[in-house]
């Protein structure tokens, strides 16, 4: 049980109901935030809706989580022995029993136990019995004014926690007393906290003696059958709280063990703040399991809705957005085969011109060559009027190309150097500077050279020259 997240820590509203006597405890984030204290009695439906508004009001309790710990005379508490028993068989035997601890007016019940230590064979029970409608009035006053109910429990099952803050030993027995609003609680526990027995008696009505001697001799009868019926020797026994009339020194008159005020002075509100550490998995809260996942489940109800709203609205969008795509992936599909089409039109208009052009191209080349001028016979007739009278020519060659036409003049020039200088020197520049301007690619002066270099300086018959040109 200890491993629980404890409820002193988180957000809750904590409510003690004892014989009417209504107190609220707000905690906020494990702070106490506030205290209140209903000035009547609570006893029907509406008296507990109403308190619950004015407690969450005066406390300023801003949660939905709400704990309650009861005590009431319409409550039935029983320790019962019975014999081993398997599980089953043991429900429906605690099931009989509790249909008897009420009246059979009361209607529908519901009951809880806790197991306790085994004895002559036999295991003892502490078996709680309420009406079902008292359980429905706490239910419906939560959900009245928007409270969670996170557990219920019987005031007896917070006293028996609080045997572990009195530092006994696990294996000794004590015996707890403490005020309980109109009666005096008697609980019987170890020293680790296992439960015994306990037992709720009605104060005397008037104070003093009267309630002096009841307690006192309760508790010797109390002592008396943990030891015959449990086997258990009482240790100590621990006074927690005051009751009027009643000191614990005064009470070792009647029994022959300790009796020792609590290390502890409760305030009103102390009992709601250890109801607060106990598991809402403890045997004894009378609320469900399912009354507790109800928010749980309406928060997850509330995600799904949301959640499958969202997918909806998402869907839609999507939806249209696939559909937008779609209608523009049509519509730039047809504009790319409109434009594919203008395209392919193009392309034969082009293929045709091309053939068109190729055509005018062939005709027109066709056209040149058969239109070609006569350069040749021309340029001849030109060299018998530009060639000087020393020079002689042997050979003329005019070779006609794509650009134009080669010419390459083989002659004689006169034996005499400065004559043949001068002769070829103005040959060259007719040729230049005549009708076709021909480019002269080489020249005679560098084979002249050539020829002096090698000794040839005298030749019978002239001097023969080379000359190349090119005509555009």
């Amino acid at each position: 049980m200890r491993g629980h997240q404890s409820f002193q820590k988180q957000t809750i509203l904590g409510v003690s109901l004892i014989h009417g006597q209504f107190r609220a405890l707000a905690v906020i984030r494990g702070e106490i935030a506030g205290t209140w204290e209903c000035p009547q009695k609570v006893t029907t439906g509406s008296e507990l809706r109403w308190a619950l508004q004015e407690a969450v009001r005066a406390t300023g309790f801003s949660g939905h989580r709400v704990g309650f710990v009861v005590e009431d005379a319409r409550l039935a508490h029983q320790y019962h022995l019975v014999p081993p028993m398997k599980d089953k068989d043991l429900r429906l035997y605690l099931e009989r029993v509790a249909r008897q601890e009420l009246p059979p007016d009361v209607g529908d019940i519901v009951w809880r136990y806790r197991k306790t230590l085994a004895t002559k064979g036999r295991t003892g029970f502490l078996l709680d019995t309420w009406p079902q409608a008292y359980v429905d009035d706490f239910l419906q006053a939560c959900e009245a004014v928007d409270l969670h109910p996170a557990f219920l429990f019987p005031l007896s099952a917070v006293f028996v926690d609080q045997v572990r803050s009195l530092g006994a030993e696990p294996q000794e027995t004590l015996i707890l007393i403490t005020p309980a609003v109109e009666k005096f609680v008697l609980i019987a526990a170890t020293g680790e906290g296992v439960p015994l027995f306990d037992r709720f008696l009605r104060v005397a009505d008037e104070s003093g003696p009267q309630n002096l001697e009841r307690i006192g001799r309760e508790l010797a009868r109390s002592i008396l059958f943990a030891n015959q019926q449990l086997g258990k020797r009482v240790s100590h026994v621990w006074m927690m709280g005051t009751i009027e009339g009643v000191l614990p020194e005064e009470l070792r008159a009647y029994v022959d063990v300790p009796v020792l005020p609590s290390p502890i002075v409760p305030d009103p509100s102390y009992w709601i703040w250890v109801s607060l550490s106990l598991p809402v998995t403890h045997s004894c809260n009378f609320i469900s399991p399912e009354v507790r996942q109800a928010p749980f489940r309406k928060m997850m109800a509330k995600v799904m809705v949301a959640m499958l709203a969202g997918f909806i609205c998402t869907s839609v969008t999507v939806s249209g957005l696939i559909e937008g795509l779609a209608d523009r992936k049509q519509a730039i599909e047809t504009a790319v085969a409109a434009s594919f089409q203008v395209l392919a039109q193009k392309k034969h208009d082009w293929l045709v011109r091309h053939q068109q052009l190729a055509e005018m191209r062939a005709w027109v080349q066709a056209v040149e060559t058969r239109q070609r001028p006569p350069v040749a016979g021309w340029f001849m007739g030109y060299l018998a009027e530009s060639l000087p009278q020393d020079l002689v020519l042997q050979k003329v060659m005019v070779t006609q190309t794509t650009d134009g036409w080669t010419i390459e003049l083989t002659g004689l020039a006169p034996d005499d150097l400065q004559r043949s200088a001068r002769a070829l020197m103005e040959f060259e520049r007719r040729l230049r500077e005549g009708p076709y301007h021909v480019e002269m690619t080489n020249g005679w002066r560098q084979a002249w050279l050539e020829q002096l270099r090698h000794g040839k300086t005298d030749e019978q018959d002239g001097r023969h020259f080379v000359l190349r040109g090119f005509i555009r």
